[in-house]
C-alpha cells in the first residue's frame, strides 16, 4: 500500500508534463497566396468575433463548431486542399479531425494566428 501512495505522485507529475504537442502539431507551412496551391482554401475556425480582430489575406472564417454544418457550401470536393488554423492550433485540430471523418483528405493544421503572422513578418 506505501508503494502505491510512493508511486502515484509521480505518475500524476508525469501527466502535468506533456507538453502542447498532443493538442496540436502545427505544420510548418508558409499561409501567404503564393505558397499555397491556386485551389487550396484557407479557413480561420476561430469565432467571428477574433476573426474581426484580424485575420489572414483570403481568409474564409468557419468557426470550429459550425466546420461540419459549413464546409460543403465553400469546399466541393472532398480531396480538395484546405489550409486550418486558430488562436493556437487546438480548435484548427478538431475541426482537421472534423473534417477527415466526413472524408476530406487533404486538410493541414497550420498552427496559430499570431504564430503565422510571426513568421511571415519575419520573411
Amino acid at each position: 500500500m506505501k508503494k502505491l501512495f510512493t508511486i502515484t505522485p509521480i505518475v500524476l507529475a508525469c501527466l502535468f508534463c506533456v507538453p502542447n504537442q498532443v493538442l496540436a502539431k502545427p505544420a510548418e507551412v508558409m499561409i501567404q497566396s503564393e505558397d499555397l496551391s491556386k485551389d487550396a482554401t484557407l479557413i480561420d475556425v476561430r469565432s467571428a468575433a477574433e476573426f474581426k480582430t484580424g485575420h489572414l489575406k483570403n481568409a474564409l472564417n468557419i468557426p470550429h463548431t459550425e466546420i461540419g454544418d459549413e464546409i460543403a457550401k465553400h469546399v466541393k470536393k472532398k480531396d480538395a486542399e484546405i489550409v486550418l488554423y486558430c488562436r493556437k492550433g487546438g480548435r484548427a485540430e478538431a475541426a482537421l479531425k472534423t473534417l477527415e471523418k466526413m472524408g476530406y483528405t487533404k486538410v493541414t493544421n497550420a498552427g496559430g494566428y499570431e504564430e503565422i503572422k510571426k513568421k511571415e513578418e519575419g520573411k
